[in-house]
Order: C-alpha cells, then sequence, then structure tokens
C-alpha cells in the first residue's frame, strides 16, 4: 500500500505528513476517518465539542474547523433521522423513541480473560502467564517480560 500525503491547511499553516489509508467499500458519512497515529505525528488536539482540531507548524498553530450545517447533515444522514420540522400542530405531534446512537445495539462477542494461569518469576517481580502457550512462546515472553 502506498502512503498518500494528506495536507492541512489553514491560510499558511501547512502540515504535510505520509499516511496510510485503508479504501473499504461502505457506504459512510465520512470523507476520511482520521485515526490516532495520524493525530499523533501530527502533534494534534481535536476539540470535539466544537468540531475544530488544532496542531503545530512551527511556532504558530495551525487549525481545522467544521463546517457546522454540513456536520449536523452528517450525523442525521448516520443516525438514520431526518431535520426537524419547524413547528408542529399540537393535534399533530407524536411522541418518538429514537436511539441516538443505534451502533450500541451491536454486541459483539469479547475476548474473555484465561482462568489457567500459572506464576513466573521476573528478576524485579512475579507475574502471571496463560498456559496454553508453546514452550517457545512462553520463553519469548519471559525473556521479553
Amino acid at each position: 500500500m502506498e502512503p498518500y500525503t494528506e495536507k492541512l491547511y489553514e491560510r499558511s499553516y501547512v502540515r504535510i505528513i505520509p499516511v496510510l489509508y485503508t479504501v473499504v467499500d461502505v457506504e459512510a458519512s465520512y470523507n476520511v476517518i482520521i485515526g490516532r497515529p495520524v493525530l499523533n505525528k501530527l502533534g494534534a488536539v481535536v476539540f470535539s465539542y466544537h468540531l475544530c482540531m488544532k496542531y503545530p507548524v512551527g511556532k504558530e498553530v495551525g487549525r481545522v474547523w467544521v463546517d457546522h450545517q454540513v456536520a449536523r447533515h452528517c450525523c442525521e444522514d448516520s443516525l438514520g433521522i431526518g431535520s426537524r420540522p419547524a413547528r408542529a400542530d399540537r393535534s399533530d405531534l407524536n411522541m418518538l423513541d429514537l436511539d441516538l446512537n443505534p451502533r450500541c445495539e451491536d454486541e459483539r462477542e469479547r475476548p474473555l480473560p484465561t482462568k489457567d494461569l500459572k506464576e513466573i518469576n521476573i528478576p524485579t517481580h512475579k507475574t502471571k502467564i496463560g498456559t496454553t502457550l508453546t514452550r517457545g512462546k512462553e520463553s519469548s515472553l519471559v525473556s521479553f517480560l
């Protein structure tokens, strides 16, 4: 996979870093999802409430802002709700119980901690490791610790 150069800019505050993207064929309301490795490379600080990101550029601070109307539209699209009507007549008012984050219903099976542990001595302390490791992996892990 070839690195793609991402340019974050505000007027003359340009920062160019190589970024590896994974392209997936999924319908989403995002153009790109910037992960922690990219934010760490930029030294960026994200302000979710303000929909803003700041990053150092030399002795200055670069800023990226979000268009609030576009962000609201994207959020409504991703949650599957439409814009609210300007005014509703009291006789036509219905109460809806909307789950604002339907992704929380997705209960995936998570790994469970192993119950079969054995205690090993490391020069500075004791720790426990799983008993299902092969001898090679166990010795590699112990030497690493």
